[in-house]
């Protein structure tokens, strides 16, 4: 049976018992006062000392703190590690509706008039276009590195083989210095690494640089066609020679600025020719002309660039030169032949040029021009100083 409790009755007898400990303690401190002034008033004058509570030392108070068990720490990491801490950011490309209410409004709230403005949103969101712009710069430097890898080392097929070369300002070199330069392209590499002769790679500058190095008498070199797959066009401009030299009844040496040789005359050009008299025999075997430099010989450089400047004169004079001549590789001495038959004689070593340009001037502002174009003039000798010596047809010094 459960017993029944008058709730009314409790509560009373609670109120009653705080009012009876209300009033004990009223009554303990009146008991307490009248106490004291006994004391005082006792015969033996001591005042009674005060009770002091003793308060609990240092080494027995004890500061309880709360530590977690090791145990707690591996489980909090294991949840961690499966299940993330909620407060992470999500990734971008996460997605999902926790409610449907949320799927619902997204479905409600869908209008064509805001597709563009919702595209361009979530492309900004998610960085679509970063993203884009970042997988095709991979993919091109990817691409870009296996093609590198492939022409470098594999590829035979884009190697251009045939060349067909154009010169131009009246450049020329011959066939033995042609294949030399395209040996030194062949094995040229760009950056080590790209063979200048592939066809993917074939540059006007690349070529000049490579062929420089090699022959300094090469201006540039312009890439004019490219043929599919392994063939092109080329354009060589050279600097101008100083003269052509023809040795030996037969040879003929085409020579640059600096007394080298650039190469031998094959295609029958003979610009600037001078013909040497006697023959030239080298004193080792298998050595040829174009083995030889006149750039250690000053002298004969600098007779290469008087016979320039004798044509130079002639041509202000208005002499047409057929044939210009030098006894041998050794002497100083010019023959000069003009197209009326008249032999005109020169030395580098007679005077200076202003000198002999003024003496030479001074013997045609006479009848003597018309005369040499008459062919009546045999020779006339400018070799002997403050002297010219003139010989007509017929007469006794052509003898």
């Amino acid at each position: 049976m459960k017993k029944k409790y008058n709730t009314d009755k409790i509560l009373r007898s609670n109120s009653k018992k705080k009012i009876s400990i209300k009033r004990n303690k009223k009554s303990f401190f009146g008991a307490l006062k009248s106490s004291t002034i006994d004391r005082f008033n006792s015969p033996f004058g001591k005042k009674p000392k005060p009770i002091k509570k003793k308060l609990p030392s240092q080494s027995e108070t004890e500061y309880k703190i709360f530590k977690p068990k090791k145990e707690y720490f591996i489980k909090s990491k294991i949840k961690n590690s499966i299940n993330p801490i909620k407060n992470k950011k999500k990734s971008p490309f996460s997605h999902g509706n926790k409610k449907l209410t949320e799927l619902s409004k997204k479905v409600s709230g869908f209008s064509i008039k805001t597709l563009p403005k919702d595209i361009k949103y979530q492309i900004l969101k998610y960085k679509v276009a970063e993203r884009f712009n970042m997988l095709m710069s991979y993919m091109v430097v990817l691409i870009v590195s296996i093609f590198t890898i492939y022409i470098s080392f594999f590829d035979t097929f884009f190697l251009v083989k045939t060349y067909t070369i154009n010169f131009v300002n009246e450049s020329y070199i011959d066939d033995y210095e042609t294949d030399k330069l395209f040996d030194n392209i062949h094995t040229d590499k760009f950056l080590g690494l790209l063979p200048n002769n592939s066809l993917w790679f074939l540059n006007s500058q690349n070529l000049t640089y490579t062929a420089q190095r090699n022959n300094p008498d090469i201006n540039s070199i312009k890439v004019v066609d490219r043929v599919w797959p392994n063939k092109a066009t080329l354009e060589v401009d050279l600097e101008a020679i100083l003269l052509t030299l023809s040795i030996n009844d037969g040879e003929y040496w085409r020579i640059n600025n600096k007394g080298s040789v650039v190469s031998q005359d094959l295609a029958g050009i003979r610009e600037k020719l001078v013909v040497v008299d006697k023959p030239i025999i080298f004193d080792k075997s298998g050595t040829t002309f174009r083995d030889f430099s006149f750039e250690n010989y000053n002298e004969q450089v600098n007779r290469f660039y008087y016979i320039n400047w004798l044509w130079d004169l002639m041509e202000e004079q208005k002499i047409e030169v057929s044939k210009t001549e030098i006894p041998s590789l050794i002497d100083t001495d010019v023959m000069i032949y003009t197209v009326s038959g008249t032999k005109l004689m020169f030395d580098l070593n007679t005077a200076d040029k202003i000198t002999q340009k003024t003496r030479f001037q001074e013997l045609f502002k006479n009848d003597f021009l018309k005369e040499e174009k008459a062919g009546s003039i045999s020779y006339i000798d400018f070799r002997i100083p403050k002297r010219i010596y003139m010989c007509r047809d017929g007469e006794a010094c052509n003898n």
